[in-house]
């Protein structure tokens, strides 16, 4: 169950990632000028931000996939967000087995 929940989840983030970075032809020459410098980026942050927000909706009994971009993922590329989501993902899901392990150790322990 979690796993197709943890593959539709990707697979959503995926695509409303392709959809919104498609943008129109542009010149090579294009040029942006920022005043403030840009920040460090960070995949680690970013997945330990997916990280809280999903395991808050996990919580809370409510989809993940329904979470915004944190903070910390705004400026990543599309290869470093998945990235971050797959390492959150994999934390999320190792507690799980960890939780199901320890359930069954006591269940034993019980008879």
């Amino acid at each position: 169950m979690r796993t197709r929940h943890t593959l539709a989840t990707t697979a959503a983030v995926l695509l409303a990632l392709t959809g919104c970075s498609s943008e129109p032809d542009a010149p090579a020459s294009r040029h942006t000028v920022s005043s403030s410098p840009t920040p460090t980026l960070s995949v680690s942050d970013c997945a330990d931000a997916v990280y809280e927000v999903d395991s808050a909706a996990r919580d809370a009994g409510t989809d993940p996939a329904d979470r915004l971009m944190p903070d910390p993922c705004v400026g990543l590329t599309a290869d470093q967000y998945m990235d971050a989501i797959m390492t959150a993902t994999q934390r999320l899901n190792q507690e799980a087995r960890d939780d199901l392990q320890n359930q069954i150790d006591e269940a034993a322990e019980d008879q």
